[in-house]
């Protein structure tokens, strides 16, 4: 899709969810003289019978606006995964500290279905897409490391902090359901890196991305 259009802006939904009512109006209103590069909106989250209104969110591609030039510019694109592949697209549009915005109309609906791949069988899938979350963080560290000319190293290093910790609390949700010593063996290449760059961060930084984490 990024290889076809044209357009400045882009936007991506996935095939079995929806964007929000008059959605694309309110934010075509609000790219005309848009300085951003990334526009963070809103978007709700169905579960059952719970509904979750989602902000700044970034991990996923949900209701997120991209200037194509950006991308283009930093050749961010995404990779050959086929799990948590957002994450890693998101995480590499991140480490070029794009100009962000932020809207608070709800654009989209993520509708969660428990009979979808990866919700299914108590979950299995999502737990062992979880070595392809390590593979996506990786992925986009070693493309930011390739393509950067003055490198954010505290940027790295936080990303591959908030990995870890994620990847921590999946061995603790999942820790009677599924062999989460493989958690282990799927966080070793990001644990080795988050020793090679953490030295470059002050113990007081770390403290406080742990306190708002």
């Amino acid at each position: 899709g990024l290889d076809k259009c044209t357009k400045e802006f882009v936007m991506f939904a996935d095939a079995d969810d929806y964007f929000y009512q008059n959605a694309l109006d309110s934010v075509l209103e609000r790219l005309k003289n848009a300085k951003f590069d990334l526009l963070l909106t809103a978007f709700r989250y169905e579960r059952d019978n719970e509904v979750k209104i989602m902000q700044n969110n970034a991990a996923w591609l949900h209701g997120k606006v991209y200037r194509r030039s950006f991308l283009v510019k930093h050749k961010i694109h995404f990779n050959s995964y086929r799990s948590n592949e957002d994450n890693g697209f998101n995480r590499l549009v991140l480490l070029y500290k794009p100009k962000v915005a932020f809207e608070k109309t709800i654009t989209y609906v993520y509708s969660e279905n428990p009979k979808s791949i990866t919700r299914r069988n108590n979950r299995e899938y999502k737990y062992y897409s979880l070595e392809f979350l390590t593979k996506n963080y990786l992925w986009a560290i070693n493309e930011y490391l390739n393509n950067c000319k003055e490198c954010d190293y505290e940027a790295i290093t936080l990303a591959l902090l908030s990995l870890l910790l994620s990847m921590y609390y999946y061995y603790l949700d999942y820790y009677d359901v599924f062999e989460v010593d493989k958690i282990l063996a799927w966080s070793k290449d990001a644990l080795a890196l988050y020793r090679k760059y953490s030295p470059q961060l002050s113990t007081a930084k770390i403290d406080n991305y742990l306190a708002i984490y």
